[in-house]
């Protein structure tokens, strides 16, 4: 009888800790498709603004320092965007199928892998962002601003984000 009462234990804790892990999973692929959609939301953008970069005037008519730095921004914004969507796509396909159908103690990988990886995604994602608003502060310089007010103006609010982000980034986390 005694033995019956610890396996049932043991069943109940091995269930509890389960369904904990679960939701873990659950929270990190929900996360993985929200990254995923706002990077490419992001590669959409720097696509767009790739395709209608020499067919503005504004484009043509500024410096070409301040074209270099916008074509390399929305080229690398969208590498980076690209990058993160098949990374989270992967990860949403691959790492709740390794928990459901892998063998026993594989929810505890597939968890833990998937949070090492989100990790790198978040970093991935915070440089993509930057050299986003890196091309908007470039974008501000070309002819299409009205004036050096409204590019200083932009630029100010580009490095506003910027600062936010990081500050986002660095914000206390739990321990593992």
């Amino acid at each position: 009888m005694l033995y019956a009462d610890k396996a049932a234990l043991e069943t109940r804790t091995k269930v509890r800790l389960l369904s904990i892990r679960e939701r873990e999973l659950e929270l990190y692929v929900r996360n993985c498709r929200a990254v995923g959609n706002v990077s490419s939301i992001m590669a959409g953008a720097a696509f767009m603004g790739l395709l209608y970069t020499g067919k503005k005037a504004y484009f043509e008519n500024a410096n070409v320092l301040a074209q270099g730095l916008y074509v390399f921004g929305l080229t690398s914004t969208l590498c980076l965007g690209l990058e993160l969507v098949m990374a989270t796509t992967a990860i949403t396909m691959l790492g709740p199928g390794l928990a459901l159908r892998g063998p026993d103690g594989s929810m505890n990988s597939a968890v833990d892998g998937i949070l090492v990886e989100f990790e790198l995604i978040s970093r991935i994602l915070n440089v993509n962002i930057q050299v986003f608003l890196a091309t908007g502060a470039a974008f501000a310089f070309l002819d299409a601003s009205p004036n050096l007010f409204c590019s200083i103006l932009v630029s100010f609010l580009m490095y506003a984000c910027y600062r936010r982000a990081n500050r986002c980034q660095a914000a206390p986390s739990l321990p593992p």
